[in-house]
């Protein structure tokens, strides 16, 4: 494709080359010579906006190839066209810009919505403009460039709705099922505020067991501490009464686990009957849970009433 576009360049037959060029581009974008002569072939139209588009995009990406003197070449053929450039300046309203869906299309081509306010380069010659938006009329406008180098403002008009939808209700709502369904308020919920409950029984009956059994291994450590202890006061002092060469290792080493053995049962159940009495101390009292009054309706051929129960 790109050799037959150059012969239809060499020719002077830009018209027909051009849409070659543009087919070997879409098949690969990266040919800078490709876009090189694409840029040339618009500027001898009279394409005088395509063709800058095309230059600065040939310099951006010689720069970023490192060819920095196909870039300055680029970028100064660019340049001679710039002053040369005519604009369109898509003036919108709020209104207009609020719209549901609303696009702004310039020869078919969707211009984004930063495009709307600001001077866009165009090719001379007329340009159509289309307006559309959801529930509304389309509007298309035409716009004649007939001078180079001039800005026109295109003032974007409001949309007339379609007809038959003014004033109406907007669309049913899809069911996950697929089907229309009336647009209607959510239900209203009634809720009861939740009465406090009062804390199980066992609650606090299972937390003094508990400190019970705690305390009661504590006050069995202590006592086993204190026969220990006795025990090695007891060995001690057998010790001492013997001379120095009778005292074996084996006999004060056994000593001194006695002694040990007493200060650990003393220590570990003196926190044990501690931590017994915090549980005994801190469990809850059980509660008595009193009824309120209730009203119970009376009825009968000759009398009507109401008799008044519960537990005060």
């Amino acid at each position: 494709m790109f050799d037959e576009a150059m012969k239809l360049r060499d020719q002077g037959e830009c018209d027909k080359a051009v849409p070659l060029f543009l087919a070997a581009l879409k098949a690969d974008n990266t040919l800078v010579p490709t876009e090189y002569y694409l840029a040339d072939c618009y500027e001898r139209l009279g394409r005088t906006a395509s063709a800058w588009n095309s230059y600065i995009n040939v310099a951006t990406k010689s720069r970023q190839r490192g060819n920095a003197a196909q870039e300055r070449f680029a970028s100064e053929r660019a340049a001679a066209l710039e002053n040369g450039l005519s604009r369109i300046v898509l003036i919108a309203s709020a209104e207009v810009a609020a719209l549901p869906g609303v696009e702004i299309r310039r020869d078919g081509e969707l211009l984004d919505k930063a495009a709307w306010q600001v001077p866009v380069p165009v090719d001379p010659g007329k340009h159509a403009i289309k307006v559309t938006a959801t529930g509304r009329m389309d509007v298309e406008l035409t716009v004649d460039i007939d001078q180079s180098g001039t800005t026109k403002e295109v003032e974007v008009p409001s949309l007339p709705p379609l007809p038959g939808t003014e004033g109406q209700p907007p669309p049913p709502q899809r069911t996950p099922s697929g089907r229309a369904s009336a647009l209607r308020p959510p239900p209203t919920r009634t809720t009861t505020p939740a009465q406090p409950s009062a804390p199980p029984r066992s609650q606090g009956s299972s937390q003094r067991t508990a400190g019970l059994v705690t305390g009661g291994l504590g006050l069995a450590g202590v006592v086993g501490g204190g026969v220990a202890g006795i025990a090695a006061i007891a060995l001690t002092e057998s010790l001492r009464d013997k001379p120095g060469a009778q005292r074996t290792v084996a006999e004060r080493d056994r000593a001194e686990d006695v002694a040990n053995l007493s200060t650990g049962l003393l220590i570990g159940g003196g926190v044990l009957a501690a931590a017994g009495a915090v549980l005994v101390f801190m469990a809850p009292s059980p509660a008595r849970h009193r009824a309120g009054p209730v009203v119970a309706p009376v009825l009968g051929p000759d009398v009507a009433g109401g008799v008044l129960h519960g537990v005060f």
